[in-house]
């Protein structure tokens, strides 16, 4: 049958009132401002999936079932085994069942990297299952959105409250109320049968042994279970074996599920029990004549379902990758912050500052050489002429030669330095003799 779940704490607005009180938090633009592209984005990813495996759908589909009947539609079915917990993907129910998380996993690494941190990943399996209806024919149904990620998951609680294939109407039915839904949805919600496959040993019994009688299930029809026992022959290799859950249209979104059940044609033993309780029957009698009427209710009980156990406001968390937690915020303390000050975090800082500021330095100087103004002066400190020379090819084209002075500006001739008075003395002194030898010679 369908998934189902345990919600640890689901309070009720007023007795009899079948909605949790968090469906008043929900908001169906709850991420028109933060994430306006949200709905494309899911759209498309679950486009790109079905175009690739029409199989796909139904797994989505069932993937939102099977998490918000545990722990309540938190996608906790996302996460993987930790120290703390096994999670709820090996759970019977699950094991080798449950398909379509690299789906979402997909969609997932496309909503982050346009809406970073923003989108929970409980609201988009809820848009994916929705979409996977569409895109099958279904009805379309406005999702209420601002769910936030569950902290944990349970395989024990899955395992004891999804709801199994062999399971009696009256035990199901109990696990549904249990989370505030009604026979009603469990008949609309089973509808949901109208697309997908199931594996043979969730069925075979009904093939051969019913019941423990050595023959088959005396309710099924018999080319039903001709064709049936064909696709799972009475072996345990044939236990993985798929059979369509609506054989006239298992890609096609319709009504004619509930046309099987009328003719004894169901494929599970859960299913073909709707047909023993009374209200169950006239609900299924209808939708096999009124296909609109089985659209309307299914979307219906889609919404109220998908609002079992959220966690709004504060509670949960924003999953950054589906299937991990996120680790919990660094609790900043005195001691914590002390450990993270002092000398050896500053220096870094400093030098990094230096490089920038030198960087910076070396920048404007380039950006004025090549607009053509001049840094430094002339002469010795003609730095751009040196450019010029050494470093022309490492410009986009030469340095522009200075501009010349203009010509009413005097130009200040150098100014000489005056020989010390001492060296003028020698000077004299050595061409006096000079000139008194050059006597005595003649």
């Amino acid at each position: 049958m369908l998934p189902h779940s345990i919600i640890s704490s689901v309070v009720f607005d007023s007795p009899g009132t079948p909605f949790p009180s968090a469906y008043s938090q929900l908001d169906y633009y709850f991420y028109d401002q933060s994430c306006p592209r949200l709905q494309m984005i899911v759209k498309y990813g679950v486009w790109a999936a079905i175009s690739n495996e029409t199989r796909i759908a139904a797994s989505l589909l069932r993937l939102h079932f099977h998490d918000c009947f545990v722990n309540g539609c938190d996608g906790s079915i996302l996460l993987d085994d930790t120290n703390d917990f096994k999670g709820e993907k090996n759970a019977l129910p699950n094991r080798n069942s449950a398909r379509g998380f690299e789906v979402i996993e997909s969609i997932k690494a496309d909503v982050e990297r346009a809406c970073p941190s923003t989108v929970s990943c409980a609201d988009i399996l809820a848009l994916a299952a929705r979409e996977a209806v569409v895109l099958s024919g279904g009805p379309f149904w406005s999702v209420p959105l601002g769910r936030r990620d569950g902290l944990t998951a349970s395989q024990k609680a899955a395992n004891e409250n999804l709801p199994g294939p062999f399971e009696p109407l009256e035990n199901i039915t109990a696990k549904f109320i249990s989370k505030g839904l009604d026979i009603k949805d469990v008949v609309v919600l089973s509808g949901a049968h109208t697309i997908g496959f199931a594996q043979c040993f969730t069925f075979k019994n009904r093939l051969f042994n019913f019941k423990g009688s050595g023959k088959p299930d005396p309710r099924l029809d018999s080319s039903s279970l001709t064709n049936l026992q064909s696709m799972c022959p009475n072996k345990d290799a044939s236990n993985t074996n798929l059979a369509p859950l609506d054989s006239p249209s298992p890609y096609t979104f319709d009504n004619s599920y509930y046309t099987s059940l009328v003719s004894n044609s169901g494929l599970l033993e859960s299913d073909q029990a709707l047909m023993g309780d009374s209200t169950a029957a006239a609900l299924v009698n209808s939708y096999t004549y009124m296909a609109y009427l089985f659209n309307s209710d299914f979307a219906a009980s889609m919404v109220k379902m998908g609002n079992v156990g959220v966690l709004t406001g504060k509670n949960g968390q924003i999953r950054k990758k589906y299937q991990q937690q996120q680790p919990p915020p660094m609790e900043v303390t005195q001691q914590a912050y002390t450990a993270h000050t002092g000398h050896g975090s500053v220096g870094p800082v400093i030098a990094v500052l230096a490089v920038i500021t030198i960087l910076g330095v070396i920048a404007g100087m380039i950006g004025r050489i090549c607009s053509g103004r001049r840094i430094m002066g002339h002469g010795q400190y003609d730095f751009e002429g040196w450019v010029e020379r050494k470093c022309s090819s490492c410009l986009d084209g030469r340095v522009d030669p200075p501009l010349a002075r203009p010509a009413d500006i005097p130009v200040a001739e150098p100014v000489k330095e005056e020989e010390p008075q001492e060296t003028k003395e020698e000077e004299q002194e050595q061409n006096k003799h000079k000139s008194h030898a050059s006597t005595s010679d003649s």
